[in-house]
């Protein structure tokens, strides 16, 4: 009864570790360290730390070496003083000694939590019902800023700020979790579209424009995420099948027409239904503005014959009588290998890469 009850007590620790945020520095390295290994190996942010969780799950019994925590930055800033390797890897092991809910080896090179993670659905839910999505704050905030400033509304576990692989810049926004989903909701009524007095306080700080921040529930980003994944699969389908069928188009010489002559009020679009009472064109490059344009059509029979009915007869756009030219062979082959070009780079902007297959 009683080890059940300790097993309970651990579980709930794992959970709801001491925020890595709040830790104090005081001169109690053993406890801070302790502290900050606990949040390593809570569900939080094993639920969110690819790198921790990957070591975590290569192990069959979770173990991860002791010396991967000597390289992380905040166990660095607690045992900042030690300088010999040794005499730090004591401290560290010494702090996990005293923690109820992490379990060394025999060997005592290893650490695992002591009871089994098990990443859920359930357990997912929860913890993105626990956390918001933030931005709009000054590129130069910190964690600590964040961590001051939201930890108004509530206890925080957990507070990322990502950034890009490549760069190592940040991406403009941060995930701050809470302990309750109470405290979640909280922090979004109180701070969305709130410019917090430490801002205003500290402009001469913070770079660049001070705005209202934007928070929302990360179950709502999480929404806002998957449409827009949806839409932008959507368009670079439509933009592949487009590529895909101008390609399949042939682009023939003797198909293109010269029209001159066209009103400051025409369009691409009354160009196009203008023409098609005679016949109907495939294509028509027009810039707003201009009094000329380049009409395609889809062979050089039917541009002929637009040539011809056009000396026949007044051809009108817009109330405008324009004029109607073949456009000559040379600057025919110049615009075909444009447009030909065009095509290329398009195609080879919309096909997948292999990365994306």
């Amino acid at each position: 009864m009683e080890r059940d009850s300790r097993k309970a007590q651990a579980k709930d620790k794992l959970a709801h570790p001491d925020s890595n945020l709040l830790i104090s520095d005081t001169s109690d390295v053993a406890n801070n360290i302790r502290r900050q290994m606990e949040f390593y190996f809570g569900d939080s942010n094993l639920s969110v730390d690819k790198f921790l969780g990957d070591l975590v799950a290569r192990n069959p019994k979770g173990y991860v070496d002791l010396t991967i925590f000597l390289s992380f930055n905040k166990i660095k800033k607690f045992l900042a003083s030690v300088s010999e390797q040794k005499e730090r890897m004591r401290l560290l092991i010494e702090a996990i000694e005293q923690s109820s809910v992490l379990k060394l080896n025999r060997e005592k090179t290893k650490v695992r939590r002591a009871i089994e993670f098990k990443k859920d659905s359930e357990l997912e839910n929860s913890i993105n019902q626990r956390t918001i999505y933030v931005e709009d704050f000054p590129s130069n905030v910190t964690h600590e800023d964040l961590a001051r400033i939201f930890s108004k509304v509530g206890t925080i576990l957990n507070l990322s700020l990502p950034k890009f692989s490549d760069s190592k810049q940040p991406k403009g926004f941060a995930f701050i979790e809470y302990t309750k989903e109470e405290e979640a909701k909280a922090a979004t009524e109180y701070f969305d579209n709130l410019v917090p007095e430490e801002f205003v306080e500290n402009t001469e700080q913070y770079k660049g424009k001070i705005f209202p921040l934007r928070v929302i529930p990360k179950a709502e980003w999480l929404r806002y995420k998957e449409e827009f994944k949806k839409m932008k699969k959507e368009l670079l389908k439509s933009a592949d099948t487009y590529g895909r069928e101008r390609e399949a188009e042939k682009l023939l010489p003797g198909t293109l027409v010269r029209i001159t002559g066209l009103g400051p009020n025409s369009t691409k679009q009354s160009i196009k239904l203008a023409l098609a009472n005679f016949y109907e064109p495939s294509y028509v490059d027009y810039k707003r503005g201009s009094n000329e344009c380049i009409v395609r059509f889809s062979t050089p029979a039917v541009a002929e014959a637009f040539v011809v009915k056009s000396s026949l007869e007044e051809i009108r756009v817009d109330s405008s009588i324009v004029t109607v030219a073949r456009v000559e062979a040379d600057d025919e082959r110049g615009y075909l290998d444009d447009v030909e070009r065009k095509r290329r780079d398009c195609l080879l902007y919309t096909s997948p890469s292999p990365r994306d297959s």
